[in-house]
């Protein structure tokens, strides 16, 4: 699903999943603030999403023309006990 969000006017967000499975990545582009993230709610949780959110960001810095480049970690946002 391709959309944009209310709060971010003009930006591109997307819900990444995986074919026959649970679990959903919202990802949001916002190229005024040159800006994006993954997110991923509580209720949509799975197990694939840990395993693929690496390649996921890989791809993106490819295409951004990223790739090789020093970036730093993201910052992630985890609840104690998850």
């Amino acid at each position: 699903m391709k959309g944009s969000l209310s709060t971010y006017p003009g930006s591109i967000h997307w819900h990444y999943k995986s074919s026959g499975q649970k679990g959903t990545v919202e990802i949001t582009l916002s190229a005024a603030q040159r800006r994006i993230w993954l997110q991923v709610q509580d209720g949509r949780r799975a197990a694939w999403i840990d395993r693929e959110l690496p390649a996921i960001r890989r791809e993106i810095e490819k295409r951004c023309g990223l790739a090789g480049k020093r970036i730093p970690p993201p910052k992630v946002k985890r609840r104690i006990g998850r």
